[in-house]
């Protein structure tokens, strides 16, 4: 019921209060205030898909080409674009930041990326930065572990799971797999698989897709292997660190962080003949031992997942960045006019 209104409440905000913002002039106003404050405004993406039945439940993980294709078109022509490193410089430099900035990043290197994105952003010659974590994308190309989750319960004809099958402690009872329900069944899975560890997780995975009979090909949400990461890099875009297989940092004890965070940057940095600067943190999850970390395994900053801007007194290894889903035009700048208004106050 609480999912519902919620869902409600969005569709309220794109049919009703985004066009008011934007006829009222209030977008434009509240914009307009951040060219006397200044900030840098790092806008993250994950996937832009051609066909949206690949995001049957709408995780906020994905945009439509032509959504995509307006957003860049629009911050093109409202901001200054800037490659992550010049921001960072300006960290590093305490020089304030005069006007609003802003950086595209996209998360985890879909096969999408390459294909749908890139394309266009070299189109309004706009610099990207993509940060891929590197669990078995070089010889296997196996799937992201939620992306696998997705698939099952999109695909299963078992209208209830019993939990007790994934045999993980903290899951118990049935799921209901209804097609109403899917959608607040899958959401509550993948927030309880984010608590395990990589092992459980994997394990549960595999229990799952057995019991509902359904496994995902790979061509569900292909990521890029290691020709295709040497093809955008070669076309200009930074390649950043994002662990190794996409899971909590803060569950693993100091030598398997270690590993996390050391791994894709040495493998990248052979592989691209080229220095990794720039990490960002799975999901957003961190703890002060993760930044420590971090900084210890040589990488220049960090990204996190909170909703905010950035100034020259921002810390480096705590980046906020702004994720955007499947929102049109008028949500994206509605989405961005209200942090607008929290940064000018």
């Amino acid at each position: 019921m609480t999912f519902q209104l919620t869902q409600g409440a969005k569709q309220l905000a794109k049919r009703v209060i985004n066009p008011f913002f934007e006829y009222s002039g209030a977008n434009k106003r509240q914009l307009n205030r951040l060219r006397e404050n200044g900030c840098w405004i790092i806008i993250t993406y994950h996937r832009v898909i051609a066909d949206l039945s690949m995001d049957p439940y709408n995780l906020e993980m994905c945009v439509s080409k032509d959504n995509f294709y307006q957003h860049i078109k629009f911050i093109n022509d409202t901001f200054r674009i800037i490659p992550m490193s010049a921001g960072i410089q300006k960290i590093r430099d305490q020089e304030p930041i005069t006007e609003p900035l802003v950086s595209i990043n996209f998360d985890d290197g879909y096969l999408d990326f390459l294909e749908i994105a890139l394309p266009i952003l070299q189109e309004f010659n706009v610099p990207s930065t993509i940060y891929i974590a590197t669990g078995n994308l070089i010889n296997h190309n196996e799937l992201y572990w939620w992306d696998r989750v997705v698939y099952a319960i999109a695909n299963t004809n078992t209208h209830t799971l019993n939990l007790s099958e994934l045999e993980l402690a903290s899951l118990d009872g049935q799921l209901c797999l209804r097609p109403s329900n899917r959608g607040n069944s899958l959401r509550y899975l993948l927030s309880e698989l984010w608590k395990q560890t990589k092992a459980d997780c994997f394990a549960a995975i595999n229990k799952l897709e057995c019991s509902l009979g359904a496994t995902a090909p790979t061509s569900w949400a292909p990521r890029m292997n290691l020709d295709e990461i040497k093809k955008v890099h070669k076309a200009g875009v930074e390649i950043g660190g994002h662990s190794i297989d996409h899971h909590d940092l803060t569950l693993l004890s100091a030598q398997e962080l270690k590993r996390e965070l050391m791994e894709p940057k040495s493998f990248f940095e052979d592989q691209l003949n080229t220095q990794i600067t720039g990490f960002a943190y799975p999901s957003g999850k961190m703890s002060d031992s993760v930044k420590k970390a971090v900084r210890d395994a040589n990488y220049e900053y960090a990204a996190s997942s909170c909703r905010a801007f950035n100034s020259h007194e921002s810390d480096p290894f705590e980046l906020q960045r702004m994720m955007v889903g499947n929102s049109d035009l008028l949500d994206l700048k509605r989405c961005m006019s209200d942090m607008a208004a929290q940064w000018s106050n």
